[in-house]
């Protein structure tokens, strides 16, 4: 009879080998767009499957089973792409704003100082673990923010832990094309906000969008 460790590692490998099916059906969805948005999913699905081979999510060989390529390639490729990918420019690409009806995933920020979460199918509460660094900051000063964001460390792995569920979202069984909505929330909602565009940035080659609920709030004097 197996251990109960031995089961729930069985289970966790599954749960990874669907996240690696979820990534291949959006890279190949990325195709469909554009070269740009397929060279970014591409390389974004191989960081994400090489994480979990590091992380013993998953083994080499549940990687080539799952998207049918070679052992050779699978650690090629994940060893390229070791670090995150970085997302295509905003102002490099071509392609028009997707509509919302078209939208794969919305993303709307908000600050739980100003009432609850929107409704979403994830909610990523940053308060304790990422507290805002920039008290009183204004939504002009969003190129410094974004910054501050993307460098904060463990940020690059909390986005890209989030880019990943929602991919897992877009491919489950469940999935009835209406777009995956993930709400990123701090206290004010700046520093979520700023943590929104980072993340849309990072889904850029599904099409997404990001909106702030709370950006016109007044910012508390001691958040």
């Amino acid at each position: 009879m197996p251990s109960t460790d031995t089961t729930a590692r069985d289970a966790e490998r599954a749960v990874g080998r669907d996240q690696v099916a979820a990534l291949k059906a959006a890279r190949d969805e990325a195709q469909l767009r554009s070269t740009e948005d397929h060279e970014y999913a591409d390389a974004l699905m191989w960081h994400q499957i090489g994480e979990l081979i590091r992380d013993k999510t998953i083994r080499q060989s549940d990687a080539v089973e799952v998207t049918g390529y070679s052992r050779d390639r699978v650690l090629k490729q994940t060893t390229r792409y070791r670090e995150l990918p970085a997302p295509p420019r905003a102002a490099d690409r071509t392609r028009a704003a997707v509509p919302d009806v078209d939208t794969a995933v919305l993303i709307t920020s908000f600050g739980f100082r100003h009432g609850e979460a929107p409704a979403a199918d994830l909610v990523v509460d940053l308060r304790r673990y990422f507290p805002f660094p920039y008290p009183g900051a204004q939504p002009a000063d969003s190129a410094v923010l974004d910054e501050a964001v993307r460098t904060t460390p463990g940020v690059a792995q909390l986005v890209a832990a989030t880019a990943g569920t929602a991919l897992v979202y877009r491919a489950a069984p469940a999935a009835d094309g209406r777009p995956v909505r993930i709400a990123p929330g701090c206290t004010e909602g700046r520093y979520a906000a700023a943590f929104a565009r980072v993340l849309r940035d990072a889904l850029a080659a599904l099409g997404t969008s990001a909106q702030d609920l709370d950006l016109d709030e007044p910012a508390a004097e001691n958040p």
